[in-house]
């Protein structure tokens, strides 16, 4: 009788723990699950906010030049039209014609 006790007591306990271990695998298997989708999260998270900040920063150059080259060409064709104003102007007559 001690002997079918002790054999029961022997199964139950091999099933328990091998119902554990498999327990303990489960979890550690979704931790780390958990903790490389969160690493794959933060580098898709910080490779999309430099992406869009370079975006934002190639634009934000474009818009300078830009606002730059419109102002030098607003310069140039100014005084272009001053030096051709200048220049075209009708001389005042000569003494001598009068």
């Amino acid at each position: 009788m001690t002997c079918i006790i002790t054999i029961t007591t022997i199964i139950i306990t091999t099933i328990t723990t091998i119902i554990t271990i498999t327990t303990i695998t489960t979890i550690a298997t979704i931790i780390t699950i958990i903790i490389i989708t969160t690493i794959i999260t933060t580098i898709t998270t910080v490779t999309t906010i430099t992406t869009v900040t370079t975006i934002t920063t190639i634009i934000t150059i474009t818009i300078i030049i830009t606002i730059i080259t419109t102002i030098t060409t607003m310069i140039t064709i100014t005084t272009i039209i001053i030096i051709t104003t200048s220049s075209s102007s009708p001389s005042p007559p000569s003494p001598s014609s009068i």
